[in-house]
């Protein structure tokens, strides 16, 4: 057989030995790809068994009749699959992340360049099963191992490359998005204005609290004021309540809002006017007698010892005759006289009014308000109700002090 006119397996015998040299020449020769397609590959999550099939494709469809429509699919995915993980160039001035960035991008080519070189061995150690008609077709091409492993390689960084491009024109194109929204907000504020904002918040807020305080002051101050006037000078404590006096600018203010028509109720007014009434109403529940309407009790009369008169004095809460003796009158069982019985009566029931010589004390006058008579069963009677001694220090009725 003449080499002029070679047999179709002579051939294909010879297509199968280039290619299997060519593939070992490529992964010799995957180390001086370019460093941007061997980081893609690194960071593309694609394994050796894909870059394998993938270098098949491209040589079946260049030397086979119908490989080309695969071939084209899988370029395709691996281009969609670098532009998925090609991250957008960051710039930046700070040296730890440079450094930081130069071995994560030293790591991928490293990753890269082995994923490659272990895709071609598969490839050599499996050309026997390609096609035999794509190997009779590099047979009959006579082409040489270092062209077939230079073109397996450009057919295999163009899908790559593809892929780089298309991720480097999306974050293009993005970059261009984010600028024209940042472009439409409005300026931002320079230092100068953020800090008179902040000491404009601050003063705002310093007035409010100052607002707040000298309100609450100014309530206390005026429950103050409204307590002690309701002390010293309390309405209808001594005296019944009289009817309060109209004054003409009142009587005239109550004319106009008469004439204007009705008024519109007023709830916070209508319940002071209220709380006020009940409270003069409990104050005049218990009006106090005066000092000259007291019955007096009659002069005392000579002796040492009176002992009705002294028990009935110290029976209530103030004398009879308004002045302490400080004298104690001893028990006795003496028949008491009907004047003496009634001046002890009078004495009983006076009221305390809170002074011993007579006048009315206007401070003490809640105090004497609150204070009520005994019940008549309770009151003295006259006889025996002394104050109280004991069998220990108790003198006999004949001894004298």
């Amino acid at each position: 057989m003449s080499l002029s006119n070679p047999s179709p397996r002579r051939m294909t015998r010879r297509g199968t030995r280039t290619l299997k040299a060519a593939y070992a020449q490529a992964q010799r020769d995957v180390k001086r790809m370019d460093p941007a397609v061997l980081a893609a590959v690194g960071r593309s999550k694609m394994n050796s068994l894909d870059l394998k099939h993938l270098a098949h494709a491209n040589i079946n469809g260049l030397y086979g009749s119908n490989h080309e429509r695969f071939a084209n699919q899988l370029n395709a995915q691996a281009a969609a699959q670098v532009q998925a993980t090609t991250p957008a160039s960051q710039r930046t001035r700070n040296p730890f992340k440079q450094l930081s960035n130069w071995n994560q991008n030293r790591k991928d080519i490293r990753s890269g360049r082995q994923t490659l070189e272990m895709a071609y061995a598969q490839a050599k150690s499996e050309v026997k099963r390609i096609d035999p008609a794509v190997r009779q077709g590099i047979g009959h091409s006579r082409v040489s191992k270092q062209d077939l492993a230079n073109l397996s390689i450009a057919q295999l960084d163009a899908p790559l490359r593809a892929g780089i491009n298309q991720a480097a024109q999306h974050h293009h194109t993005q970059a261009r998005i984010s600028a024209a929204a940042v472009a439409a907000q409005p300026p931002r504020q320079s230092a100068g204005q953020r800090v008179a904002n902040a000491v404009n918040t601050a003063s705002r807020w310093k007035n409010a609290v100052r607002d707040g305080a000298n309100g609450a002051i100014a309530k206390a101050e005026k429950f103050r004021a409204d307590y002690n006037e309701r002390r010293q000078n309390p309405i209808g404590r001594n005296a019944p309540a009289a009817a309060p006096t109209v004054a003409p600018a009142a009587a005239a203010a109550a004319q106009t809002a008469q004439a204007a028509g009705p008024r519109t109720p007023d709830v916070a007014a209508d319940k002071a006017a209220q709380a006020k009434a009940v409270h003069a109403g409990l104050n005049n529940t218990m009006p106090m007698p005066s000092p000259e309407a007291a019955p007096q009790a009659p002069e005392p009369g000579t002796g040492r010892h009176r002992a009705p008169e002294a028990s009935a004095a110290f029976d209530g809460l103030a004398p009879a005759n308004g002045a302490v003796t400080g004298q104690s009158a001893p028990t006795s069982t003496t028949t008491p006289t009907p004047q003496t019985q009634q001046a002890a009566e009078a004495a009983t029931n006076q009221p305390h009014t809170g002074s011993f010589n007579g006048q009315l004390d206007p401070a003490m006058a809640p105090a004497a308000g609150a204070v009520a008579t005994k019940p008549p069963a309770q009151q003295s009677t006259g006889q025996g109700e002394a104050t109280p001694t004991h069998g220990k220090h108790h003198k006999p009725e004949g001894q004298e002090r």
